[in-house]
């Protein structure tokens, strides 16, 4: 149908989507592939962001995979696989924010120029997949406790697990005496159930990996993307729960800076 002079179909969805001209998709695919929001993830990841956002062309899906294939970056690097966004053992959770599990990545060499940092904590909710990370110097009981208390609880709420390997960064006083003042209950994981810490291990290597593609040369920068990670990994449709950890949370979908650039605001 014709709305305003631009041609849209009606998606399987019930949603419109306007037909996109020749002429723009392969910047509609840079910006969604490794763009602000991109991530570089693999071909049907960039499609849906773009038909998200309320974009369609008939040979969208075939440009997608072959756009991917040809990236530089993912030439070089490589692509995480849909192995590392799912666990085999996903464990359920009934309410969002309810269960996390929290893991660090690194040593990450070098250290970054701005504050020295070598590791990122990160924090996983079970049931939404919603991630908080943030670069740090270290991997000591006192960062996880001020993490957990300066961006969990104090904005999600007291959870009711945290789980973790058995690290002492995790198992000491620091720790217990704060888990124990908000009733939070403290779960290990053991070395012959790794499925219990599956859902951040699949975080911690698409970190990794797409840090290593948007990095500047030398990679000093690391820590102010870790940011940019976030927010494509936020984002991105995850086939376990049919949503983005974005829609899941906030009950709508995000504004891409593809909206504003390739759709008109009604």
């Amino acid at each position: 149908m014709l709305i305003s002079g631009d041609l849209y179909k009606l998606g399987r969805d019930e949603v419109l989507h306007r037909c996109v001209l020749e002429h723009e998709r392969l910047a509609i695919m840079e910006e969604a592939h490794g763009g602000s929001a991109g991530g570089h993830y693999v071909g049907d990841a960039t499609t849906h962001k773009i038909l998200m956002v309320g974009l369609w062309w008939e040979t969208l899906y075939k440009d997608c995979k072959d756009y991917c294939k040809v990236c530089d970056h993912c030439q070089r690097i490589g692509k995480p696989g849909r192995r590392d966004e799912i666990p085999l053992h996903p464990i359920p959770s009934a309410e969002p924010f309810e269960k996390w599990v929290i893991d660090f990545v690194g040593p990450i060499a070098p250290a970054t120029c701005r504050i020295g940092s070598h590791y990122v904590i990160t924090y996983t909710d079970y049931l939404t997949r919603w991630i908080e990370a943030a670069p740090t110097k270290d991997y000591t009981a006192a960062t996880v406790a001020r993490f957990l208390w300066e961006n969990i609880i104090t904005r999600y709420g007291c959870p009711l697990s945290l789980t973790n390997d058995r690290g002492t960064h995790f198992l000491n006083e620091t720790v217990r005496i704060l888990l124990s003042e908000f009733m939070v209950a403290h779960h290990k994981t053991t070395p012959y159930h790794p499925q219990e810490n599956g859902t951040t291990e699949a975080f911690n290597k698409i970190l990794s990996h797409t840090l290593t593609k948007i990095c500047d040369v030398g990679r000093q920068d690391w820590d102010d993307k870790v940011s940019a990670v976030l927010w494509a990994y936020r984002t991105t449709y995850k086939r376990l729960n049919k949503a983005t950890p974005f829609q899941l949370v906030f009950g709508t979908e995000v504004i891409f800076r593809l909206n504003l650039c390739f759709l008109l605001c009604e």
